[in-house]
């Protein structure tokens, strides 16, 4: 399918028009053949056309990126295979970053509680770290003989965790400990899950319902974006008594801004929480690298990053699904953001694990593992998805993998 991009007007934008035109002779990567065979497009292909694409932009170089854009989009489709597709959202993004209107990407309409829970099944990408931070929190608890749980919730999912703790807590004998949940509102930019069609009032009220059929008490609090940032919100929790606290981080310290000119927004972060002294802290995030100022670096990682996604999702549920489809429009906005934003724009800066793991250390935490209970729940998981996820341990920490490469980390942490 040939997708045409109009040149957009004014400013520095690139004129960029993708109709049919040959690529100029004497450009070895431009001129090579890229195989759409039974096996689908060349991946390695892809990735040096888009990085060397980025590299383009980034020089104001109109005609080489015009040129390269114009293969990208006879070898991209949004309905071929996983590289294809995937290449179609980046294609769409650097379309968008030379300053040309490209194709609307559709919006992931706002889900109830059940839809977004039902839309969160389909991958373990998010189970795998609740199920990791569930068991650990209970392994504690026992161990400390807690009489109240406190946790407080960093995180993008909208709560999805906590039914399935609160169903745990309710077997506890001779009587379940008393659950305060306090919550961290995502705030709006934060893409790795759909909005939900509720408020978060709503949302505690229908836990709180839950929690008292399964004769947990439950107090429900929540933490709204306003004008306080991230590190200001978390200073406002407090700790009763008693309390066991549980700080669990889901999928959200990547959208903590990066340190810059006089900021250290990241390590200020770790540090108020190592001050709040947490029985456990929960550390669960994507393993791969995109705070590289490069726009070319950022397109390689994400690209060997994002393909597990594509993969994964087109195994599971095949190439025509709707559901896979809403899976890949949530990583297509992240792409988007990813290539286009710069600056305070780009909401999304991930680090490997091991790079967490020394920001730990300097803050004050020490690494404690996650234990068999933590391991056994998160393969249970695997075993209703499909048969390329995997976990391994690595240095006591758990990470999910995807045909055998690094996905997802599962950290747990305590005040040294």
């Amino acid at each position: 399918m040939m997708h045409h991009y109009a040149a957009a007007g004014g400013g520095a934008a690139l004129s960029l028009t993708l109709a049919p035109k040959p690529p100029t002779p004497g450009c070895p990567l431009l001129s090579a053949p890229v195989s759409k065979g039974p096996g689908g497009a060349d991946a390695h292909c892809m990735e040096q056309l888009l990085a060397h694409c980025a590299a383009a932009l980034q020089a104001n170089d109109a005609t080489l990126a015009h040129q390269i854009l114009w293969v990208l989009n006879n070898i991209a489709s949004p309905d071929g295979d996983s590289n294809q597709r995937l290449t179609a959202a980046f294609l769409r993004a650097l379309v968008m970053r030379a300053g040309n209107p490209a194709p609307a990407l559709e919006s992931l309409r706002p889900l109830s509680p059940v839809q977004l829970a039902t839309f969160i099944d389909l991958t373990p990408w998010h189970r795998f770290g609740f199920a990791a931070a569930n068991a650990t929190i209970l392994d504690v608890m026992a161990r400390l003989s807690a009489p109240a749980l406190h946790v407080l919730d960093i995180g993008v999912a909208h709560c999805m965790q906590y039914p399935t703790l609160i169903d745990a807590i309710s077997c506890i004998r001779p009587s379940p400990p008393s659950l305060r949940l306090t919550v961290i509102e995502p705030d709006p930019t934060w893409l790795a899950c759909p909005p939900l069609n509720t408020t978060y009032e709503e949302l505690g009220q229908k836990l709180m319902a839950f929690a008292l059929v399964r004769g947990v008490k439950l107090e429900f609090g929540v933490l709204k974006p306003g004008n306080m940032g991230l590190v200001d919100r978390v200073s406002t929790v407090g700790r009763n008594q008693g309390e066991m606290l549980v700080v669990n981080s889901q999928h959200s310290l990547r959208y903590v801004p990066e340190e810059t000119a006089g900021s250290t927004i990241r390590n200020d972060l770790l540090s108020k929480i190592r001050e709040m002294e947490p029985d456990l802290f929960v550390v669960v995030d994507e393993d791969v690298d995109f705070v590289s100022e490069q726009l070319g670096s950022r397109i390689r990682s994400a690209f060997n990053y994002w393909w597990m996604w594509f993969d994964a999702g087109e195994a599971a549920m095949g190439r025509r699904s709707e559901e896979r489809g809403g899976l890949e429009r949530l990583v297509g906005g992240r792409i988007e953001n990813l290539v286009v934003g710069e600056g305070r724009g780009r909401v999304e800066r991930g680090e490997r694990k091991g790079r967490w793991g020394g920001r730990l250390r300097r803050a004050g935490f020490e690494g404690v593992g996650l234990g068999e209970g933590a391991e056994a729940e998160v393969r249970g998981v695997l075993e209703e998805h499909a048969a390329g996820w995997g976990v391994k341990r690595e240095d006591g920490d758990l990470v999910l993998t995807w045909k055998g490469h690094n996905a997802v980390f599962a950290m747990a942490w305590v005040p040294r």
